[in-house]
């Protein structure tokens, strides 16, 4: 398999690991915060990445950064819990935090507030909120990265879901010569 393949399903990947743990929750989170919306998006998991993707034509290497900026977000704050109510917008203030972080080019917040079904002042307001929250931790070193990588290249070839606990980020040292860091042209 090569990374490109991996990457190019990673919306669907990203969306069943997030998902996974959404499962048997209710549609209420334990404590009000700025990424609850008032009722549970009609829009699937995959539906939101896919269409996030495919409008802010942001990288796929984006995705992966994501999911460590959600990771980050609940290792830093133990109280803070992902629910059905918040992870759309989670996701979405991930995703552009990732994009301004990674991408040689991106968008205004105005299109991707559209992309992302919220308005200007929402987006702004949980892009700052997130930003504190993972206290201003945007650089991913390359062994994390890889880290990553290697789990979503593992659950590719297993065909089979992986979970990535958000409690710990605990993973196994691998040898990386089959893989190469993406960059914006490879992804």
């Amino acid at each position: 398999y090569s990374l490109l393949s991996i990457m190019e399903s990673y919306h669907n990947q990203i969306a069943a690991i997030l998902g996974h743990g959404l499962q048997n929750l209710n549609n209420l989170s334990s404590a009000s915060t700025c990424f609850d919306c008032v009722c549970v998006p009609r829009i699937s998991l995959g539906d939101y990445l896919a269409r996030i993707r495919t409008h802010s034509d942001c990288t796929d290497y984006c995705f992966v950064l994501a999911l460590i900026y959600i990771d980050r977000l609940l290792l830093n704050n133990p109280g803070f819990t992902l629910s059905k109510k918040n992870m759309h917008r989670v996701i979405l203030t991930s995703i552009v935090l990732a994009i301004k972080y990674s991408d040689d080019f991106y968008l205004d917040n105005e299109v991707y507030a559209r992309i992302g079904g919220v308005s200007l002042a929402e987006l702004n307001y949980m892009e700052r909120a997130m930003l504190c929250m993972m206290r201003h931790e945007l650089y991913v070193n390359s062994d994390l990265l890889f880290n990553y990588i290697e789990s979503i290249e593992i659950q590719y070839q297993n065909h089979s879901l992986l979970i990535i606990s958000f409690d710990a980020i605990c993973f196994y040292t691998v040898s990386y010569t089959h893989l190469t860091l993406p960059t914006n042209r490879e992804v």
